[in-house]
């Protein structure tokens, strides 16, 4: 349960039953798989032109680029 919520937070979903309605469908493993591939994956920096470009987003819009960026790595 501790690794659910944390990817629920490396999400930055508002609650854990956001994840759960989005993710309930994944094996015990792949979330496992998952949520190390975030743990790894922010160690590294942004690059600075895609933190310039997110900085200046509004909050739906950045709202929105990390919902797509979620789903893009749930598909990888």
């Amino acid at each position: 349960m501790a690794q659910y919520h944390a990817l629920s937070r490396n999400l930055m979903h508002a609650n854990i039953a956001i994840t759960d309605g989005t993710y309930v469908h994944l094996e015990e493993l792949e979330r496992g798989k998952l949520l190390g591939q975030i743990s790894s994956n922010s160690v590294r920096q942004p690059d600075g032109e895609l933190q310039e470009y997110l900085a200046k987003l509004d909050k739906e819009n950045l709202h929105r680029a990390i919902t797509i960026a979620a789903d893009l790595l749930v598909k990888r």
